[in-house]
């Protein structure tokens, strides 16, 4: 037995089970079904998903209301549940307690798909600030670290026109404090910046990101693009990411010139980089080019990639969105072993190793059964295992 950062991992040599050398989780969920499009809170305290009863297609199932539940990371317990149809699903995190997250709703009386802030211990959706009424809505919300700051964009019907507003929350309530041109906005960490995505408002107009200063409105940098893909700030706002067909770029919040491209496989069947995590100007990700899997990292202060590095994952295991947390998951194929005693019966092992994007070497190992999925929380400290009957949550070591 060993200790792997605050991850206790049973050798599996010697074991007369293969289960015995499982990760000792910090809380185990028996949900009875799968569960689908799971995504931690903010704060990486809950976790919320819909649950698809074990039986049943999670195709068909999609069609209909869904049970969704929000479970307490520490514990297991459930925090709130809420049967509903949001369009796609909870993209944006909400809060622990499940009284504050935003989704899209189809609501009558035109059906018209709008973003809401909801409340899933009660199921009542109010209205986004600035965007009141049926027939309105607006791009993904975005939040401050201490959500006394939002912002969103527009539909407006021509893109010259769209803009994006910020708003700030006071014991009165929500008060717009900047407008700025361009939509898809994104808030620094701090509050005092606005990304957005546009078109320059001259005769030959231009796609460009830009930054702006939310006490004045005036524009730091604009940075020609190639497409809308704003994912905002990094966690600690030195960079914007934008991404377009060629990976995800990282412009520098100080200048708007770009430190680094997390570029795409060479391959034009390349998956891209679609699992990537930064902390402290690192990055790293798991680059898929056709039959080639690669673990690559940068160091965006230096401009330049540091180490790339066959390896074998997996697709579709890491259910992490990029940028979303700290902490890398390399999912490793899983492998079969027979269990003593039980006539062809054989238990699943598979490998986790997680990743500091700083290091080279993982910086812990998790050992698991055969996870449908895995999503790391945004503050680093847990990895969610989605299985066909259970959700299992580990702890992760913390950085060296």
């Amino acid at each position: 037995m060993r200790i792997v950062g605050s991850v206790l991992i049973v050798a599996a040599a010697g074991c007369a089970d293969p289960r015995e050398a499982y990760s000792v989780p910090r809380s185990v969920v028996q949900t009875r079904g799968e569960v689908q499009q799971g995504i931690f809170s903010t704060d990486g305290k809950a976790f919320l998903g819909w649950v698809t009863p074990i039986g049943k297609d999670p195709a068909a199932e999609r069609l209909k209301p869904k049970p969704w539940v929000l479970w307490s990371v520490a514990d297991g317990t459930v925090v709130a549940r809420w049967t509903g149809d949001p369009t796609p699903g909870f993209e944006v995190p909400g809060t622990s307690d499940g009284i504050v997250w935003p989704v899209y709703l189809s609501e009558p009386p035109k059906f018209v798909t709008r973003c809401r802030l909801l409340d899933l211990t009660t199921g009542v959706a109010r209205d986004v600030p600035g965007v009141p009424g049926p027939a309105e809505s607006c791009t993904p919300l975005s939040h401050s670290a201490d959500r006394t700051r939002l912002a969103h964009g527009d539909f407006a019907g021509s893109e010259r026109q769209r803009a994006s507003r910020v708003y700030e929350k006071s014991a009165a309530g929500w008060t717009r404090i900047a407008e700025v041109p361009g939509g898809n906005a994104a808030l620094s960490p701090d509050g005092t910046l606005v990304a957005t995505v546009g078109y320059t408002a001259d005769e030959r107009p231009k796609l460009v990101a830009r930054l702006f200063a939310v006490a004045d409105g005036k524009e730091r940098w604009a940075a020609a693009v190639d497409s809308y893909g704003l994912r905002g700030f990094t966690q600690d706002g030195r960079y914007v990411v934008q991404s377009d067909n060629a990976g995800h770029r990282l412009l520098d919040a100080a200048t708007g010139k770009q430190a680094v491209l997390v570029a795409n496989g060479p391959r034009r069947d390349s998956k891209g980089p679609g699992e990537v995590a930064y902390r402290d100007g690192w990055v790293a990700a798991v680059v898929r080019s056709g039959p080639t899997v690669e673990l690559v990292r940068w160091d965006a202060a230096a401009g330049k990639e540091v180490s790339r590095t066959p390896t074998e994952s997996p697709l579709w295991r890491n259910r992490t969105p990029p940028f979303g947390s700290p902490r890398l998951p390399v999912v490793r194929p899983p492998q079969k072993q027979p269990v003593p005693g039980r006539r062809d019966a054989a238990a699943s092992s598979t490998t986790v190793d997680v990743y500091d994007p700083a290091a080279a070497d993982p910086l812990g190992r998790l050992t698991l059964g055969d996870p449908l999925a895995v999503v790391a929380s945004p503050d680093g400290g847990t990895l969610a295992e989605v299985g066909y009957g259970s959700l299992v949550f580990h702890p992760l070591p913390a950085a060296k």
